[in-house]
């Protein structure tokens, strides 16, 4: 968690910790960060975030499973940047609905309650990547 500006309540990092470790316990090898930070005006929070995320410390190796979710609290926007190994599962409208979820609660129930969301949501979202990519490799491929 990256906070600088202290956009959220005390108590906010305890109460994120339950959903994080049921993530991480699902899947270990993937690292997400939450970043809310107050961007200067002008700034893109996508290529803040995209170069953030490729300039950071550690060879690609390490980024490949890492997931970058990006919150400028200045505009509001939502950005989730991914790994290579991780783009295939997040770089879909389920993920982008998951975004619009988190950003409609934040305003609705606060940061707290929103990163939570996010946190459950991801979960979700990536057991049924996992699913569908098991289930797609026991099918034979298709004959014309």
């Amino acid at each position: 968690m990256v906070d600088p500006a202290r956009f959220l309540p005390a108590g906010a990092i305890e109460e994120l910790q339950a959903p994080y470790h049921e993530l991480q316990a699902r899947f270990p090898q993937i690292v997400l960060t939450l970043a809310l930070l107050k961007l200067a005006p002008g700034t893109s929070p996508r290529e803040f975030a995209f170069w953030w995320f490729n300039d950071a410390p550690g060879g690609s190796e390490e980024r490949q499973w890492h997931l970058l979710l990006l919150i400028d609290a200045q505009s509001g926007t939502l950005c989730l940047t991914p790994g290579y190994a991780l783009e295939s599962a997040v770089l879909s409208r389920p993920w982008a609905e998951a975004l619009s979820t988190t950003a409609a609660t934040v305003v609705s129930r606060g940061w707290t309650e929103a990163l939570c969301t996010f946190l459950t949501d991801a979960r979700t979202l990536l057991d049924a990547h996992w699913l569908q990519t098991r289930a797609e490799q026991a099918s034979p491929p298709d004959h014309p």
